[in-house]
């Protein structure tokens, strides 16, 4: 990697790393307060929904209750019981209301009375059912008034056996028995109803379901007995229509694009109005713990945060969810996240920008640089180095040029020294030739006088051959009594210092003798002061076990003496502990003593043993001196014959030695002379190698120089 690339690399580094980890940090805290106001957000519609909605269903209990107030309506419920149970084919009755009713199914409401003039073909149930529309036309325009006002879906009355003889808008179940329509919400709520008491009276919800003769609206009943007068006539049921609660409550919020709001049953079937879903859908992805933000994906498959909310009634549990799209709630944190990356890539852009800028302010005045060198790598040292900064690169662009000038100085100096050196090269090849020559001349003028002392030589070396056989014999006895003197001597001199020798290591062996029995009192002095050293040891035993007792009952009496005595206890551990110390010290210090007094009587035993030892080698060695100066005595006897054989020989070689002297000399000086004659012829050869290795030096020095002037060359000076 190029530096100018490094220098942009560590730049963009440098100023990436800070808002990277700036942006992370931004992010997270943001993050985290987003999601605070998002469940505080979630937290507040969701108690305000839920208060609106249990307020809602409060005042349908109210309405309820008022309902049950109607001054007309014990009078109502009980003719209307007693004019159903007069009727020979109840179907009459609800031909009457539903299938002849001139209005559509969901406006049956508005029958208020019937056509007397077509009764007749009822038979005998004409007088019931106008006995019946009598009573109806009185009382039901009232109910109807009251029921929009109130956004009651129906209103229902039932009798004890749970015939239904009235309702608000004669749907398909009217007339007929609870026990026709037990698998519907209205049926069990019945038979809830059917189990309470005379004496507490309650008002009950039924669960939430798809009614089917509401063309399978969520339909939400709730009703109570009704008892007058200690007598119970019958029960009271209205039907609220729970998809108008939920868009009356949630519409303001579900009118936004990315927020819903809905309620499910407890089967988790969606009870309330939701844009694109319909009424019944059952719902499998939704929070699971209350009051609880979730991220999870929605019925349409989509990343959203959930929130969820309970309503407990009496046998339905309500489930208000909240759900608002991932990406829309944490919009403010993605625009946070576009706009760091926007600051990002504009400051990246910058900080190219500036760090090619500041790159190539660097890296050019190098390049600059490195083509000059590259200049003078090649030879040429007539360019200048141009950098006017007062930086650090101007500083090594005037280094640089001082540099070039030092080298350009060099070269020229040593284009000079070179070809003063060819000079002197040519006049030192002149004179080797001339030293060669006459060295080949002296060393053959040597060769002819060596040959003619060999021959001078070889003359005196048979004369001295003749005289050599004649002293022979001489020689041979002279020698071999020589021989027996030196020899005598030498063992003379043996057993002399055989004898010193002797007495020296006699004299040794006595010292030894006086350092073991120094050794073996040492130990003796040593063994006692071990002895000694026990018994006081043993003192100290004795005064720790009776330290040991005192601390014991100096504790029992600071037990005794309570808390004034809690200080003396302390102590007296102490006390106890240090005499515990001291006897395990003391028996320590015993132990090692037995250790030692046992080694020493070890000891003392091998002293002995070797004083013993070094007795007798005393002994054995005064034994060997004895002996050895007889052999010196006889040694002299012999040595005195020697003596007088040897000069009977000399005498005998002094003799002829005289005759051979002279031959020798003069043998001698001729080889003296022959062996400086070829010294001489040697020390010649080697200077004429000499001078033939110095005349290849001066030819190497020739090609040398000749290179260096090739050199110089290169350079443009």
């Amino acid at each position: 990697m190029k530096l100018k690339s490094k220098l942009l690399l560590i730049f963009v580094v440098i100023l990436l790393v800070p808002f990277l980890i700036l942006g992370y940090f931004s992010i997270n805290s943001s993050e985290k307060v987003l999601k605070n106001e998002i469940e505080s957000k979630f937290s507040n519609i969701m108690e305000s929904k839920t208060f609106e909605l249990t307020l809602i269903l409060d005042r349908y209990k109210g309405a309820l209750e008022n309902i049950s107030n109607f001054q007309y309506l014990p009078i109502m419920l009980k003719s209307m019981n007693s004019y159903f149970k007069d009727f020979q084919n109840i179907a009459n009755l609800k031909d009457v209301y539903v299938d002849q009713n001139p209005n559509p199914p969901e406006e049956r409401y508005k029958l208020n009375n019937i056509n007397e003039d077509e009764l007749e073909k009822y038979g005998d149930d004409e007088f019931s059912i106008s006995d019946y529309d009598l009573l109806h036309r009185k009382y039901h325009p009232n109910l109807v008034t009251y029921a929009l006002s109130q956004n009651i879906e129906d209103i229902y009355l039932l009798n004890t056996e749970g015939d239904i003889i009235y309702t608000l808008n004669k749907g398909s179940e009217f007339t007929e028995n609870i026990k026709e329509l037990e698998d519907t919400s209205l049926g069990k709520l019945f038979n809830s109803l059917k189990k309470q008491s005379d004496d507490k009276i309650t008002i009950e919800f039924s669960n939430i379901s798809l009614y089917k003769y509401k063309n399978n609206k969520p339909i939400l009943f709730i009703g109570k007995p009704f008892v007058y007068r200690y007598a119970r006539y019958g029960y009271i049921i209205i039907a609220i229509d729970f998809q108008k609660i939920g868009h009356i409550i949630f519409n303001s919020i579900n009118k936004t694009s990315n927020t819903d709001i809905y309620v499910l049953n407890k089967d988790n079937m969606l009870i309330s109005t939701l844009n694109g879903v319909n009424i019944g859908k059952k719902f499998t992805q939704i929070p699971s713990s209350p009051n609880i933000i979730t991220e999870y994906n929605n019925y349409e498959k989509k990343k959203v945060l959930g929130i969820l909310s309970k309503i407990k009634l009496n046998n339905e549990t309500l489930k208000i969810v909240l759900e608002e799209d991932k990406n829309a709630a944490y919009m403010p944190i993605n625009k946070l996240k576009n706009m760091l990356i926007v600051v990002i890539g504009i400051t990246l852009i910058v900080a190219i920008i500036i760090a090619i800028i500041f790159a190539n302010s660097l890296t050019n005045p190098i390049k600059t640089i490195e083509k000059n060198a590259m200049l003078v790598s090649e030879g040429d040292l007539t360019q200048e180095i141009s950098i006017v900064r007062k930086d650090e690169i101007g500083l090594i662009g005037n280094i640089f040029n001082k540099l070039k000038d030092t080298i350009k100085n060099i070269s020229i100096s040593f284009n000079n020294y070179s070809n003063t050196l060819k000079n002197a090269e040519e006049n030192l090849n002149s004179t080797s030739d001339e030293l060669i020559n006459i060295t080949t001349q002296t060393f053959e003028s040597f060769e002819e006088i060596k040959e003619k002392l060999e021959i001078v030589a070889s003359s005196a070396e048979e004369t001295t051959a003749n005289i050599q056989e004649i002293t022979s014999g001489a020689d041979l006895l002279s020698k071999s009594a020589n021989d027996l003197n030196s020899k005598t001597k030498e063992i003379s001199i043996s057993a002399s210092l055989g004898k010193s020798n002797i007495q020296n290591m006699i004299n040794d062996v006595t010292n030894i003798e006086g350092l073991v029995e120094k050794s073996n009192s040492m130990i003796s002095k040593l063994f006692d002061k071990s002895k000694a050293i026990e018994e006081i040891v043993n003192q100290i035993t004795e005064i720790s076990k009776q330290t040991n007792l005192l601390a014991l009952n100096a504790a029992i009496e600071a037990a005794r003496a309570g808390e004034a005595g809690k200080g003396f206890a302390v102590v007296a551990d102490e006390i106890r502990k240090l005499a515990d110390e001291s006897s395990n010290s003391a028996a320590n210090i015993t132990e090692n003593l037995n250790s030692l007094v046992n080694d020493a009587s070890e000891a003392l035993k091998e002293s002995s043993n070797i004083t013993s030892n070094v007795n007798q080698i005393v002994e054995s060695i005064k034994e060997i001196g004895k002996q050895m100066e007889n052999i010196l005595s006889e040694i002299d006897v012999i040595s005195e014959m020697v003596d007088n054989t040897s000069n009977i020989s000399n005498q005998q070689k002094i003799s002829t030695s005289e005759i051979t002297n002279a031959i020798e000399a003069i043998s001698v000086s001729i080889q003296h002379i022959t062996e400086k004659v070829e010294d001489v012829s040697s020390m010649m050869k080697r200077q004429k190698n000499k001078l033939n290795d110095f005349d290849i030096l001066i030819d190497e020095l020739e090609n040398m120089i000749t290179d260096m002037l090739n050199f110089s060359k290169n350079f443009k000076l």
